[in-house]
């Protein structure tokens, strides 16, 4: 893969990469161009720990370094792996940055930042405007970004059908930490496209210790985004004695963004100076554009008021009621309810326990790497031969 960035590849077999010990960097450590599929294949025990020279620029960290615009990866699980780096750039499981496109890829393991300013993500550090991740999840510990999220740090692109679990925990002052994404935010450079979450699902613990937090169940910070269909299970808390923190049950804040046919039913916690909501912990929007079609668990957040303003009646529900049938808004071509499903909650049809085993939906479809055109992909055997610093993958 390494020795040709726009090949077209398919993993022949599952690949322990145990035994290879601890890589310095990315083993594709290019923008990888072309498609590579796993045929539902693991990838298990990927250990890498970068350590920055002081002469190194910012860079990106995870199996792959980064997909370009017309890569593709799809129907790959990566077990039980174990990304770090001090380094001040992006880091995920499958890769540090996304401009292409990733569908059905399953990761778990544990992705680890520095206090500073990098990105970290359980999947992929930074998804760019171009990127697109469907039908994905990731289970996994992610600690100590400034961008912070179970699944990706920070968002430009487009999100659906995907999931995170596990736990997304930062100690940044000013961290941003969420349970699906860390923060969604347009391009400064491609301002026509809008950041998108869409069916997706967070349960995962999240947990800011920094003195001035953006901290929510399912985004950090949203600005100028979309975010619809979406809901979060997990407890939500702001950890630190002193400061001010926002905390949301499904957002900690949101500038400017479009939300619809959301909920959230995880605890919402914090301490006295922050700004505590079942729903967000702040907002600059008119509040009629949260009120429409977005919920929260009054029973379960353990919180009295929708928003950290204050503003506590609109969408307010108790467990009952929300198990009750689908609230208003929610199309049931995409949202179910079912008592022996989801603890009775609205659940999304479109989610199911494998990320491998979904149809390829139309979205996902992508023009074709120039290498990708000429023939069926190679299949890949991995055998690894690390050279001192960079340790690349190989067809043997």
């Amino acid at each position: 893969v390494a020795a040709d960035s726009s090949a077209a590849i398919a993993l022949a077999k599952d690949y322990d990469a145990g035994p290879d010990g601890v890589y310095p960097d990315s083993p594709v450590p290019l923008s990888f161009g072309g498609s590579f599929n796993g045929l539902g294949h693991t990838i298990g025990n990927f250990s890498l720990n970068f350590r920055r020279e002081i002469t190194d620029p910012p860079g990106v960290h995870g199996l792959f370094a980064e997909l370009a615009a017309s890569g593709t990866i799809e129907n790959l699980a990566l077990t039980n792996a174990d990304v770090s780096s001090d380094d001040f750039g992006n880091i995920g499981l499958l890769m540090g940055q996304n401009r292409g496109a990733i569908a059905r890829v399953a990761v778990s393991g544990r992705a680890i930042g520095t206090r500073g300013a990098n990105v970290v993500g359980g999947l992929v550090g930074f998804n760019v405007s171009s990127g697109r991740i469907t039908n994905s999840l990731a289970a996994a510990q992610v600690l100590d970004g400034f961008f912070t999220g179970g699944l990706v740090g920070f968002n430009q692109g487009f999100i659906a059908r995907s999931s995170a679990s596990g736990s997304v925990i930062s100690h940044e002052d000013l961290g941003v930490v969420g349970g699906l994404v860390g923060q969604s935010d347009r391009s400064s450079t491609d301002r026509e496209v809008t950041p998108t979450i869409t069916q997706s699902l967070a349960s995962s613990v999240v947990i800011g210790h920094g003195r001035e937090a953006f901290i929510g169940g399912s985004v950090g910070w949203s600005v100028l985004s979309t975010v619809v269909n979406c809901f979060a299970t997990g407890p939500v808390s702001g950890a630190a004695a002193n400061g001010k923190r926002f905390v949301g049950g499904l957002i900690g804040v949101t500038n400017q963004t479009l939300l619809g046919s959301n909920y959230a039913i995880g605890a919402v916690t914090g301490v006295a100076g922050d700004r505590i909501g079942g729903l967000v912990g702040d907002y600059t929007l008119p509040i009629r554009r949260l009120e429409a079609t977005n919920y929260w668990d009054s029973t379960t957040t353990n919180v009295t008021r929708g928003t950290g303003l204050g503003v506590s009646s609109f969408g307010r529900r108790t467990s009952a009621q929300l198990r009750a049938g689908l609230p208003a808004g929610f199309n049931p071509d995409i949202w179910g309810l079912s008592s022996s499903r989801n603890s009775g909650y609205p659940f999304l049809k479109t989610l199911v326990a494998s990320a491998l085993t979904l149809p390829l939906q139309a979205e996902e479809r992508v023009p074709a790497s120039p290498a990708a055109t000429q023939g069926e992909p190679r299949r890949l055997t991995i055998a690894l031969q690390p050279p001192p610093r960079v340790r690349h993958l190989a067809s043997q």
